[in-house]
């Protein structure tokens, strides 16, 4: 594989493959916001984006899912590795204390999608899916919690010998 044909192989593609995905899985699913109305999980790339709002009411982003790529790993001639995190918030401020358990169905059905079926794009998931809750951190009324996943492309580089 030359560099021109590398394009679906990339860390940039397999960021961009996993937001659509992560947007198909959760089209039809609603969750609380902070002003007391259901409303549609906004998914975002690497990080939560700055606010811009010239109008004095204030923007949340919640809720949300991050799609962060966390490291990767290539080595000549062999195929290239990348960690991608989720990190999930919502917000329910019902005094039982419960959001743990939306974050638990919105982990539970992401690792649902990418167990039975690891491929995305050129990528495999490759090994163990993890995922964990919020440590004890008070952040009541926002819940928090993340996936860990590791994927591998399906196509080695080949080396380019200039000599040949």
């Amino acid at each position: 594989m030359n560099r021109a044909d590398n394009k679906g192989n990339t860390p940039a593609f397999l960021q961009e493959l996993l937001v659509n995905e992560i947007r198909h899985i959760f089209s039809e699913s609603k969750y609380n916001s902070e002003d007391g109305t259901p409303k549609k999980i906004n998914i975002f790339k690497q990080d939560l984006p700055i606010p811009e709002n010239d109008t004095g009411d204030e923007y949340s982003p919640v809720p949300y899912i991050i799609v962060r790529i966390s490291q990767g790993q290539t080595e000549v001639g062999d195929k290239a590795k990348v960690d991608v995190q989720l990190v999930f918030c919502i917000f329910d401020e019902s005094s039982e204390r419960q959001g743990y358990t939306e974050i638990l169905n919105m982990i539970d059905k992401t690792s649902f999608r990418f167990m039975t079926k690891p491929y995305i794009g050129n990528f495999r998931l490759n090994g163990t899916l993890e995922w964990a809750l919020q440590d004890d951190v008070e952040s009541y009324p926002y819940y928090f919690g993340g996936i860990e996943m590791s994927f591998e492309s399906a196509l080695a580089l080949s080396l380019e010998d200039d000599y040949a």
